[in-house]
């Protein structure tokens, strides 16, 4: 679920890679999304929703202020931890990717609103977002099409091992 992201912060600088990936969310999002909005666990959005906003005003202090290579660690620690968020939901994999999902949406128009205000598109990070859109495309496409032949637990643990390989590494980068 949005480890491009994770894994790009390996080689770019996180303040640019976040910028243009919560863009990419939010288009990926409305996709599935608008596919599968009823099977949306509310619940799940509901308890998740005082942390998503907490998370994202006091995420957008932080990009702020802190230096990029505290941030990729604290970066990897979080992605270290929603891993085991996901993992501790057991949600069936159609609800769990459109749930996460819209989840994701929400606090990427949030984030996307608190990074123009503090200045974070420019246009060297607008050609990005541009550059990438047409890749996003295939692989929500792709990733779409995968999620739907692959058995549940087997969708879990790839999620998961991904998620957690992609935190351990930010953390020694």
């Amino acid at each position: 679920m949005r480890s491009p992201c994770r894994l790009l912060t390996l080689v770019l600088p996180i303040q640019n890679v976040v910028a243009v990936m919560t863009v990419l969310t939010i288009g990926s999002s409305l996709g599935h999304w608008l596919g599968s909005w009823r099977q949306i666990v509310w619940a799940e959005i509901l308890r998740a929703a005082p942390f998503t906003l907490i998370g994202v005003v006091a995420g957008l202090f932080l990009f702020r202020t802190l230096d990029a290579h505290i941030l990729t660690k604290a970066f990897g620690v979080f992605v270290i931890l929603y891993a085991i968020y996901l993992g501790a939901l057991r949600l069936e994999k159609n609800s769990s990717r459109v749930t996460i999902t819209t989840i994701l949406m929400t606090q990427a128009v949030m984030r996307v609103t608190g990074y123009f205000k503090i200045g974070f598109y420019d246009t060297a990070t607008l050609m990005m977002v541009a550059a990438a859109l047409p890749l996003m495309l295939i692989g929500s496409r792709l990733g779409g099409l995968t999620a739907g032949r692959i058995n549940q637990l087997l969708f879990n643990r790839i999620v998961g091992a991904v998620l957690m390989c992609s935190g351990v590494l930010l953390l020694f980068k």
